[in-house]
Parts: structure tokens; C-alpha cells; sequence
């Protein structure tokens, strides 16, 4: 009898994965992900796709006809597949937030007209699940974000993936074809049903079951030393159970699948599922499949991007910079989804203290950095040019020392002890215009910052460098006005070694 965890378990799993980062993750997405939620538009479900086809026949059809069955009386008694490709196209507008007033369209449209709709990104509603599953593969692209494999026909997860500015690209097919030769940027999303326009869409029992070897196969090869996570899926006897039956068969050891049921109750998950537990509960499989009960995705994807993110904000510290930089300079919004990115108008002091998660000195160099960048603009000098002699040249000349002294790990003269009070001094002198107090001000963090990591190893002390750090790179956002975002443009640039020798910081 299989073994039903709850949606801790479930949480902890894909957390524990993001962890040890050995296998990546393959998600597979059923219809569930795409359904109103909370009132909002959302793709309507297969009963009630099927409750307007019926409407469509002529003749009344039988008592409890499946989805499929509806399928395929429509399209006999039409003659033509164009039928349910407008069926189709009119249940996918129904995720439009302007759907009433849409006009007409069918399967007949300019594909102009689908383009169009489908790239007005903020008139589409996106479910708190496909929004967090577009935000975990977008800050964790290697692990989570390689391959979306959906029998869904529409374009929400292409929508969700535009509004944050993440790179994706998708496959869509109707009939047999490999995936092997596909290429893009980002996270591959494979409409195996096909898609709501272009190309015919696939629901009948003998589109959904005929033989697609090359497909099959490239889905098989997909899941190889993979873990596969299923949610919103119901198992439809499809090409996609078809590779995975064959997958556990071949008892491919490297394959572990993670399969999400919407429903608590287990004698409801056994009696309805029964198909997929027969495939997944034999015994050369038993080690590789896990079920989970209870899983809502629209609660519990957002959990795991809030818990994933709380302690690693992405996969790599460049990620992170990037996706940052988008939320400061082209006001990406994660809407509902955990800091740094809840608020695009937060300053770049919040994410300097996420920056120590990639290493106990990152935030302190991006204080420095920050520092660097903005001394020019008091100065009235360019800022990627060598610095001209100035009053304020040995603020530059510490904060430089600094960086040597985090480069090369070497002591700590007492010389910077005494700036630390001449910059504190200097930021509260009245002598001085209020920006170059600030500038004073920022200096003074960022050293004591500097200071704090380097001489005190405790928990303690590395929460007051962050909080130093924070302090300095905000007070920078706010000397620079509503232009915080060219400032952490080039903190990042620095922090990738995106410049060459001859830059602001390492003049010969």
C-alpha cells in the first residue's frame, strides 16, 4: 500500500533539493495549476470544458460523457479539428482580465492577433502557483528551471515568465517530434497536448494515445538521472504516462518522482488514481516515487519559494545581482512573492544583507562599491575615469584600503580606525553641504561595516556589519535620488569582475 506524505514533507523535499543542488528537477503541470483561483479568470476545467462542448452538439449526447468522448462527438459531427481548437482558444481567453470585451476569435484569426493577446502580459490572471513556479526557475535556473513539461494548451506560463523579464522559450506539438535538437535562453516549456493557437490541440483517446516514439523518447532521455515533480496532473493515458511507464520498467534507478495530489483524503487518491499507483507502486519502482496528499500549488508553491529564497535568495550571487538590477532599474514586481522581491521600489540597502548569504564578505565589498561610485558625483568628476586630486581624495584612499585589505586578507592598519572617526566627525560638521555629509555618512558605515566582519567571527557581529552595510548603500539610494538603480548596476558589474584592469578602483 503506498505511502502518503503531507505537504511539509513535500516542502522540505524540493527545499532539501535547492540544498545539495546534486539533480535537477523536471516539474510536470497539469490543468490544476491553471483553474480560477479565489474568484480571479483562470482556464476553465475539464468538466467544464467538456459541459461546453456538450452544449455545442446537435444531438443531445449520453448520460455522463467523458471529456474525451465529448471531443470526439463534436469533432465527428463537425468534420474538422478547427471545432475544438476554437473551443480551446475561447476557454484560454477566459484567463484574459478584459474577457468580456475581447472580440471574437477563432481558429480562422491571423496568428497576429493570438501574438498580440498573448504579449499583453498584465491583461492575463497568473494563479499564485505559475507565478511561483516562473520565480523558482528564474532564481534557480540550473536546479529548477531547465525544462516545464505541461499538457496545458495555454500561454500562462510563457505570461508569467515575461512579467519578470525571465527567459524562456517552448516547444508545442501536436504530432510525433524530438526534443533533442531544440534550443533557447532559459527554462524550455514542452506543451505536449499542444497549444492554444498554431497548431491543432489534442484531447480525443486516439490523439492522446496514438504513438509519438520520437517524443517519447525525448521525454524519457528528459527524465534521466532527474527528480520529476507532478502537480496538477491527473495521469491521463497520454504519451507522457506512456514514457514514464516505460521509464520505471527499465528501472532506471536515476529517476525519483515527487507526484502532488490536490486531495486529502487517501481513499479518494486510491480509488481515483488507481492508474497511476499501478504504474508507480511496482516493485522495482517502489524506492523511486513518493506521493504526497493535501498539496494546494497555489499555497504551497509560494511557500517553497518564500522558504527556498529566505536562505538561499538565488542559485548563484550572479542571479541575484541580475535579478535585482531588474527590480531597481525596469520595476519587475513579484507581486505576492517573498522579499527581496515583494516591493520594486525597496532601496538596495534590503538586498544588501541578503548579499552575505553568498559569502560573510559580499555585502561589505557592495558598501564599498557603492561608496566608490558615488564620491565621483560629489567631486564632479566621471566616474570610470581615473579620479583627479580633490579635497575629499583620502575618503577614497580608505575605502581603497579597505579593499585591499579584503582582497589580499591582510591586517588591518590602525590608521583606518582613526578615518573612521575623522568620517564620522566630518559627517556631522556644519562646514559641510548636507550631500557631502551623507557621502560622509556612507563612508563611515561602509568602513565599520568593513571593520565589523573582519574582527568579530560571531553571529553577533555579522549582523551589525549587514545592518552597516545596509545603512551605507541606502543612504547612497537616497543621495542619488530616484537613480538608485545605476548605482547597483554597477555594484553588480564589480562584483561579477566585469571591468577590465584599468577601472575606477585599480588605477596603475
Amino acid at each position: 500500500m503506498p505511502t502518503f506524505h503531507n505537504q511539509n514533507d513535500f516542502i522540505k523535499r524540493i527545499f532539501d533539493v535547492v540544498s545539495t543542488r546534486k539533480r535537477g528537477i523536471v516539474f510536470m503541470l497539469g490543468s490544476g495549476v491553471s483553474l480560477c483561483y479565489q474568484g480571479k479568470g483562470g482556464v476553465p476545467s475539464a468538466n467544464e470544458i467538456a459541459e461546453i462542448v456538450r452544449s455545442k452538439l446537435r444531438e443531445p449526447p449520453e448520460n455522463g460523457i467523458s471529456y474525451q468522448r465529448a471531443f470526439e462527438q463534436l469533432i465527428e459531427a463537425e468534420q474538422r479539428q478547427n471545432t475544438a481548437n476554437e473551443v480551446i482558444q475561447k476557454a484560454v481567453l477566459n484567463a484574459r482580465i478584459d474577457f468580456e470585451n475581447l472580440a471574437e476569435t477563432n481558429n480562422d484569426s491571423p496568428f497576429e492577433v493570438f501574438e498580440e493577446l498573448e504579449s499583453e502580459f498584465q491583461q492575463w490572471h497568473i494563479s499564485p502557483a505559475i507565478e511561483a513556479i516562473s520565480a523558482l526557475c528564474t532564481h534557480f535556473p540550473k536546479t529548477l528551471g531547465k525544462t516545464i513539461i505541461t499538457t496545458n494548451f495555454d500561454p500562462l506560463l510563457e505570461v508569467a515568465f515575461a512579467r519578470i523579464e525571465s527567459p524562456r522559450y517552448y516547444s508545442a506539438l501536436e504530432n510525433d517530434g524530438s526534443l533533442r535538437h531544440t534550443r533557447g535562453t532559459g527554462t524550455h516549456i514542452v506543451h505536449i497536448h499542444g497549444y492554444w493557437w498554431g497548431c491543432n490541440t489534442l484531447h480525443t483517446n486516439f490523439q492522446l494515445e496514438r504513438d509519438r516514439n520520437q517524443l517519447t523518447d525525448s521525454i524519457r532521455k528528459l527524465l534521466e538521472e532527474k527528480i520529476l515533480v507532478v502537480i496538477g496532473y491527473g495521469g491521463w493515458d497520454d504519451m507522457f504516462m506512456k514514457a514514464l511507464k516505460e521509464e520505471v520498467l527499465a528501472e532506471q534507478i536515476g529517476l525519483e518522482i515527487l507526484w502532488a495530489f490536490y486531495e486529502s483524503d487517501e481513499s479518494k487518491i486510491k480509488n481515483n488514481s488507481k492508474h497511476i499507483l499501478e504504474i508507480l507502486e511496482r516493485p522495482s519502482s517502489k524506492q523511486q516515487a513518493s506521493f504526497f496528499k493535501g498539496i494546494d500549488a497555489n499555497r504551497v508553491l509560494p511557500q517553497i519559494f518564500e522558504k527556498v529564497t529566505a536562505e538561499y535568495p538565488a542559485e548563484t550571487v550572479e542571479i541575484f545581482l541580475e535579478r535585482t538590477i531588474k527590480a531597481q532599474q525596469q520595476r519587475v514586481s513579484y507581486q505576492e512573492l517573498c522579499a527581496p522581491w515583494r516591493n520594486e521600489n525597496e532601496s538596495p540597502g534590503d538586498f544588501v544583507k541578503l548579499l552575505s548569504k553568498f559569502g560573510n564578505q559580499y555585502h561589505v565589498y557592495a558598501a564599498l562599491y557603492a561608496v566608490m561610485y558615488v564620491l565621483p558625483h560629489l567631486e564632479g568628476q566621471p566616474v570610470h575615469q581615473r579620479p583627479a586630486e580633490s579635497k575629499h581624495g583620502w575618503v577614497r584612499d580608505t575605502l581603497n584600503r579597505c579593499l585591499t585589505i579584503l582582497d589580499n586578507k591582510s591586517d588591518i592598519p590602525s590608521s583606518i580606525y582613526g578615518d573612521v572617526i575623522k568620517l564620522e566627525y566630518d559627517g556631522n560638521d556644519n562646514t559641510y553641504s548636507s550631500v557631502e555629509k551623507a557621502i560622509f555618512r556612507a563612508a563611515e558605515y561602509a568602513v565599520r561595516a568593513f571593520l565589523t566582519v573582519n574582527s568579530l567571527t560571531n553571529s553577533h557581529g555579522e549582523l551589525k556589519s549587514k545592518s552597516w552595510a545596509a545603512r551605507s548603500v541606502h543612504i547612497v539610494s537616497r543621495t542619488l535620488y530616484d537613480d538608485p538603480g545605476t548605482m547597483w548596476e554597477y555594484v553588480r558589474r564589480k562584483l561579477n569582475n566585469e571591468y577590465d584592469a584599468r577601472n575606477y578602483f585599480n588605477w596603475d
